[in-house]
Formats: structure tokens, sequence, C-alpha cells
């Protein structure tokens, strides 16, 4: 093996783990925070695990432009379009749903109100299923010469087939987190994972879906901002709000 296919190996395996795995995690996690109705955690979990998978398509992809970006979930979902040679069959909503998680999911401060639906839940699951796929190196023969793979234009002729779309479930990535806890039935997260889910495991079978909003003390005593100032660090957009609606000098 040489050097050079080597340092491939080790880059890739760094962004396997610390990003894909982690971000599979971060999504048994959410999965689990919802069923235990904690909303902001469960919003939370949601935006990291989008924000990892995105940008581990993009690293995959020698892309650059994502670095910097943070939470900015949508804008890093937007940023996929700058892959020429992939044109992703994501959803149209599912863009839709990593806007809503770019506002909502870094509330975790609880510093705005949020209002849920009740389907939160399923486009999580869908946006996961659809954004995963290409979430792997895709071109290592192209860049290794190494035969033993399948090519660039068979796998993603593999990811974006109608049999993969038709039976969600049945579609796996090598050596994925999320797949080693579906087949071991021991794995202490595997229930978490398969509840209620189309994608990954049972089919669901939603009998109600229940609406929830909640508002932090903030919204309703908006002059308690000018103490909690003293001592608590507001995001910038909470900051300006309040003190617009107080009269209050900009932050320095």
């Amino acid at each position: 093996m040489s050097t050079d296919v080597d340092a491939k190996r080790q880059f890739n395996s760094h962004i396997y783990r610390s990003f894909r795995d982690c971000a599979d995690q971060d999504y048994i996690a959410a999965r689990a925070a919802h069923k235990m109705s904690l909303h902001i955690q469960f919003l939370w979990l949601a935006l990291q695990t989008i924000e990892k998978y995105l940008k581990a398509i993009l690293i995959f992809n020698k892309r650059t432009d994502g670095k910097h970006l943070g939470h900015a979930t949508f804008k890093l979902y937007e940023k996929l379009a700058n892959i020429s040679d992939i044109q992703f069959d994501i959803p149209t909503h599912v863009g839709d749903f990593c806007r809503f998680l770019e506002i909502f999911g870094t509330n975790r401060y609880f510093e705005h109100a949020y209002t849920l639906d009740g389907y939160e839940l399923m486009r999580l699951d869908e946006a996961v299923w659809f954004i995963r796929r290409y979430c792997q190196v895709l071109r290592w023969r192209e860049e290794t010469g190494d035969d033993t793979v399948p090519s660039f234009a068979d796998t993603l002729s593999k990811i974006q087939s109608q049999d993969t779309l038709k039976h969600p479930a049945q579609f796996s990535l090598p050596g994925g987190f999320l797949e080693a806890v579906r087949a071991d039935k021991k794995h202490p997260a595997r229930a978490s994972l398969l509840f209620h889910n189309d994608y990954f495991g049972r089919r669901r079978s939603l009998k109600s879906v229940i609406w929830h909003g909640s508002w932090p003390q903030i919204n309703h005593t908006p002059a308690i901002f000018i103490e909690l100032e003293k001592y608590v660090h507001f995001s910038r957009k909470t900051d300006n709000h309040y003190r617009k609606l107080l009269n209050l000098p900009p932050r320095k």
C-alpha cells in the first residue's frame, strides 16, 4: 500500500468516525429525546445530526465551503449544489426541514418560543435517510485505482435506484454505526433507532399527533432582559430583539 493511499484511508476514517458515526449517535439520541417529550433536546440533537452528515458529504467531496458554517444547516444543505457531478435526489421539503432546524435547533438555552406540529420526528427520519445515503466515499476506485470496489457511477446508481427508494430499510452503508446497531439485537440503542421508523426499522403505526408549543419567561416579561444580560450571553438575534423592544442601545 502506498503512503498516499494509506493517508487517504486515515483521512476518510476520521470523517467516518468523527462526523458520520457521531451523527448516527446524535440521531438515535434525538429519537430517544423525542419519545421522552424532551423537545428542546430533540431539536438540538436533530440539528447536530443533519449538520454533521452534511459536513461529511462536503468533505468527502473535497469541498471546503462548509468549514466555517457552524450550525447553519440550511446553508450547508445549499452547498450540496456545488458538487457538480452529483445530482442529489433529495426532496425539496428536506431542505425546508434543514431551514427549520437552523432556526429552532439552536434554541438550546430556550431564548425564544417554539412550536411543534407533531410530525418533526417523521421529518427527521426522512431527512436522515435521504441525506445519509451520500455520506460515504464515492470515488475511491477513481482516486486509488482499487478495482475491488464499485465505481463512482455504480455506487451513485445504487443510491438513487428505484429499488432503493422503494425499500429504504433495506439500504445500508458499509461500516455504518446505524447498521451495526440495527444488526445487534442486544444493543442498548437499538430500540430507540427502530421504534416507529419507516426508514431504518419497523413500519410506524401513527395513532395520534400532538402539537406542542412553549415560550420562555422573557417572552412574557421582557423587562427582565435588563438584569439577565448581566449574567447571560444571548445570541445576537435575541439580543437585538430585546434591545429594540426595550429601547436600549446596541450591544458593543
